[in-house]
């Protein structure tokens, strides 16, 4: 029966999609989580920027600033009351900075001394800001005291992060004093909401291909073709030298010559061909030829 083909291809586009299937799912997740730690990323900006001015405020520090339109010292002077004044060298990297960036570096370095970042602290207004945006992660935030050399986790197991996916490091201070870097593990439900428009668009697709695919495979072909059965040599019987008997086409070949027989002769012939002796009684015969049931087969057989 010829059917293997067809079916085989079927089967092999059905596999095919499945892997496409699932490799576009794994692609869109991966785009899904990276999209989220981008805006986790810009999130724990502003989370930085909302505990500065809360330190700042805690601390009641005194301050002034005001801008310069035309500003070319080669350093920064970094004034506090009842300390000498500090000059630090500007870089090209504090030269790229706006007023405000500046501005903020300068506090981060006064902050450093009068009330340094804590980094719970950090890391609980950074969670209420996730969970304000609707993204459900573990967070670990590493704070480094770079005049020390020393490293704070918000977490007592320093080793739990080991897995998360890390954000770019952040350095604070005018002398970059201060490193923190995030490491966040953003739950699975969370990503494929946040995928999810793509998820369900692949998925209809993907359904459709393999509801054509499966009634293609499953539909009856009525085209399908039964085969006669083909042998691939005659049975045959040789009597004599020069006489044999093809029970397949019912014909005795003598010298090159076919006589054609009648099915029940050449059964017969077969029958006492393939018998001890070449010898089978009146009832053994009856019993083969008619069934042994039918009544007049002695007479039909002489």
């Amino acid at each position: 029966m010829v059917i293997a083909f067809k079916q085989k291809i079927l089967i092999s586009l059905i596999i095919v999609a499945g892997v496409i299937y699932v490799l576009l799912t794994a692609t869109i997740y991966k785009k899904s989580q990276n999209e989220l730690l981008e805006n986790s990323y810009s999130m724990l900006l502003e989370v930085i920027g909302m505990d500065m001015h809360k330190r700042l405020t805690d601390s009641a520090i005194p301050f002034y600033y005001f801008p310069i339109p035309k500003d070319t010292t080669t350093q920064i002077a970094v004034q506090k009351e009842g300390h000498p004044t500090v000059y630090i060298e500007k870089t090209d990297s504090i030269r790229q900075l706006s007023f405000t960036e500046k501005q903020n570096y300068v506090f981060q370095s006064v902050l450093f001394y009068e009330n340094p970042i804590c980094v719970n602290t950090l890391d609980s207004l950074f969670q209420v800001e996730l969970h304000r945006k609707k993204i459900k992660a573990q967070t670990v935030i590493l704070y480094t005291d770079n005049t020390e050399g020393k490293t704070y986790y918000s977490t007592p197991d320093s080793l739990s992060y080991m897995h998360f996916s890390a954000l770019p490091k952040i350095n604070l201070g005018i002398e970059e004093e201060i490193t923190l870097q995030a490491f966040l593990k953003i739950s699975f439900p969370t990503i494929i909401r946040h995928a999810q428009p793509f998820v369900i668009y692949i998925t209809l697709v993907w359904l459709i291909v393999m509801v054509i695919l499966l009634f293609l495979f499953l539909k009856k072909d009525y085209r399908i073709k039964i085969m006669p059965t083909v042998y691939s040599e005659t049975i045959k019987y040789k009597i004599t030298d020069n006489i044999l008997l093809d029970t397949v086409k019912s014909i005795i070949v003598y010298n090159s010559t076919e006589i054609e027989l009648t099915l029940q002769i050449a059964r017969f012939l077969e029958i006492l061909l393939q018998s001890p002796d070449k010898f089978v009684t009146y009832e053994k015969l009856i019993e083969i030829l008619y069934g042994g049931a039918e009544k007049g087969g002695l007479d039909r057989l002489n």
